[in-house]
């Protein structure tokens, strides 16, 4: 993550469906061109918009939240409504949005990229491949404010002028709480937020600094994962896994074997040298 070299490539340059992991390119873009005070309203394209069966927090037409709990809804709950209202509050429209996305990929040298929506519901003109994802997961860490948002495990979203506070917990369950931290040194913990019991969780990953997952029918399951270990900072990107085990477990396999074989290591710093050094 800090110098965008790869360590493991297998089948990387394969076009495939993102799905939700789409939204690291929507929130970081959010993040750079949103103001976090700015209030979000639902329209009714927001709303009815998105297709059936698509992940949302509830959002109803002419609701109001602000932007910062938006960008919180879209990285934790993968809120496809509210990808849909972002859109439409940097760029008028859902379709200019788009256009600024696949600029942005093209930018980065994402050669096999093409985004037709804010929120990666399943579309045959909407794909990527794993290494695309890992340079816009590479660039969109930068954005420290994208970095604190995909990297949170709960966050409360106020009540609005249509319902409640909401409570939101982070769909990427790798990610580490460092409440935990004190009290398990293996296995890992997943958080009832409404009961407040806990649970053993195999998908929990202590070095996990950020993640989003993804899914759908067509494109199974997605994940993409930042880990940091002894100042290293590493990025995993799994896509058409058969199930969440498969792609946190293979996720897990790549970020503990780019550990073991990745180092940073200091070769020397200026000014701690006193010897002259003769140079031909």
């Amino acid at each position: 993550a800090n110098t965008g070299v790869t360590i493991y490539e297998k089948n990387s340059h394969e076009k495939l469906y993102p799905a939700s992991i789409t939204k690291i390119m929507t929130a970081y873009l959010a993040c750079k061109y949103g103001k976090f005070d700015d209030t979000l309203t639902a329209s009714h394209n927001a709303i009815y918009g998105i297709g059936q069966g698509s992940s949302i927090i509830g959002i109803q037409e002419g609701e109001q939240i602000s932007f910062l709990d938006g960008l919180y809804g879209i990285m934790m709950e993968s809120a496809n409504e509210v990808c849909m209202m972002v859109a439409e509050h940097i760029d008028g429209t859902v379709e200019k949005f788009v256009e600024r996305m696949n600029k942005q990929a093209q930018d980065w040298g994402c050669k096999d990229t093409h985004f037709n929506n804010p929120h990666g519901f399943h579309d045959v003109n909407h794909y990527t491949t794993p290494y695309d994802m890992s340079l816009i997961a590479y660039n969109a860490i930068k954005d420290e404010n994208f970095s604190k948002i995909w990297g949170t495990v709960d966050h409360t979203i106020p009540a609005t002028n249509k319902n409640p506070q909401r409570f939101l917990h982070n769909k990427a369950f790798a990610l580490n709480n460092s409440y935990f931290d004190d009290i398990i040194e293996a296995g890992a913990v997943l958080v009832d937020v409404a009961s407040g019991s806990v649970q053993v969780s195999h998908y929990y990953y202590q070095y996990a600094i950020g993640g989003k997952t993804g899914f759908h029918d067509d494109a199974k399951n997605t994940l993409v994962t930042c880990a940091e270990k002894d100042g290293v900072k590493l990025i995993s990107v799994v896509m058409k896994a058969n199930g969440y085990n498969q792609a946190y477990t293979d996720s897990k396999t790549l970020l503990d074997y780019g550990f073991s074989v990745y180092k940073d290591n200091k070769v020397y710093t200026g000014g701690t040298y006193t010897d002259k050094i003769p140079v031909y």
